[in-house]
């Protein structure tokens, strides 16, 4: 069977984030490659970079919504969901069996070959069972288990053209609107451990889930990060911790996570701009 994980490198401020996530792969040892696919606005710099260590990439063409909600996306503060669109790419890759997927900006720390054993369109309905989510119901597309198939591709293709222009909506947006009974799917939702939202991620120590992945979203990643948007990034889970769960508890680890991390991300920039 020809598995693979997956990822996608949309530009180069990214390139940090997926190596950083090839490293994790390693450290976690994962027996199935990481194949990259990579977006028109890479440049060859960075496709040699992961040429260097053995990477494969797959060139992919950029997909946009027809109707150019990217303008809205932008007045509404989620301009970043504007390079997620090509992700939907990620359906049309039959060349292979079954792939995982895992966004770039995902801290593996568990192994995850185990995945491919489960069925197409497995994900996590991410943070859920954070105090005040219980009624999320839809899937996060960090981190997926796909059976690529062009018919499906199509369709997606056809869903994200089929939004008017004045919506505000990524890549996340489309595969639940075409999947609409996912949710009522049980057998497809995989434990929240596999795809934790990094700012939720105390929560989830403190009820002692195994952490398999670390989904830091938002606009500012870990790798970008300040002294200052660190301490005020810790601030922020010490204070949440505090007032909602009313517990210390899982700070600690949390807060190991992040240094890790950010030193995982410290050694791969170190590495790429090493003479």
């Amino acid at each position: 069977m020809n598995y693979s994980y997956i990822t996608y490198l949309a530009n180069d401020s990214y390139l940090i984030g997926t190596l950083a996530l090839y490293n994790s792969l390693l450290q976690s040892k994962n027996k199935y490659p990481l194949t990259v696919m990579v977006g028109k606005k890479v440049t060859s710099k960075s496709k040699q970079q992961l040429k260097k260590l053995g990477i494969k990439t797959i060139l992919i063409p950029t997909i946009l919504p027809k109707n150019n909600n990217l303008l809205q996306n932008k007045r509404s503060g989620y301009s970043q969901w504007n390079n997620t669109f090509s992700k939907l790419y990620i359906f049309n890759l039959n060349q292979f069996d079954k792939i995982v997927f895992i966004d770039s900006d995902i801290f593996v720390k568990k192994n995850l070959d185990h995945l491919f054993d489960c069925p197409n369109l497995s994900a996590v309905v991410s943070g859920k069972s954070y105090p005040g989510n219980h009624s999320w119901n839809k899937l996060n597309s960090g981190l997926m288990v796909i059976v690529p198939e062009k018919a499906t591709f199509n369709k997606l293709i056809h869903t994200l053209n089929s939004f008017k222009k004045n919506d505000t909506l990524g890549d996340q947006d489309i595969i639940n609107n075409y999947f609409d009974n996912w949710n009522r799917n049980e057998c497809l939702h995989l434990p929240e451990s596999y795809n934790v939202i990094a700012r939720f991620e105390p929560f989830f120590r403190y009820k002692n889930y195994p952490i398999y992945a670390i989904h830091f979203t938002g606009a500012k990643k870990p790798w970008q990060f300040s002294k200052l948007d660190y301490f005020k990034y810790v601030l922020n889970l010490c204070i949440r911790q505090i007032i909602i769960i009313k517990s210390m508890k899982g700070l600690c680890e949390t807060i190991r996570d992040l240094t890790e991390y950010i030193w995982l991300c410290k050694k791969v920039r170190r590495t790429l701009f090493s003479k």
